[in-house]
């Protein structure tokens, strides 16, 4: 079984709880907002997750500032969904400790074999 947590808005993470749900062996166990702070970062780390999927929808410094924060912190492997399409921005979130990179358009497709695979 993989232990997903997904942060997000609303609206994101309905979708992607859907696509999630429909797999076997897949369990969102916890659900955040994109304010989440330092408190509810550790909230979920402590579950330890095997994936944080973060669907990126808030600026890219802060997005960033809480993936290096997760990759500190845990060993869960860190998918991040944005709408944003670009190498630089690519290259920021890998640096930023991002291991799969997705853009919104594509993710529905490539998000279950990922985590299955992953």
């Amino acid at each position: 079984m993989k232990n997903i947590v997904l942060i997000g808005n609303t609206t994101a993470l309905w979708v992607i709880k859907r696509i999630l749900n429909e797999a076997p062996n897949i369990k969102v166990v916890a659900e955040a907002e994109n304010d989440i702070g330092l408190h509810g970062i550790k909230t979920m780390v402590e579950l330890q997750p095997d994936f944080i999927i973060l669907i990126l929808d808030i600026p890219q410094l802060r997005a960033f500032g809480i993936v290096k924060k997760l990759s500190e912190m845990t060993t869960s492997k860190v998918i991040l969904i944005s709408v944003i399409d670009d190498n630089n921005y690519r290259e920021m979130a890998h640096q930023a400790g991002v291991h799969h990179f997705l853009v919104a358009s594509e993710a529905g497709k490539n998000l279950l074999t990922i985590v299955t695979e992953g």
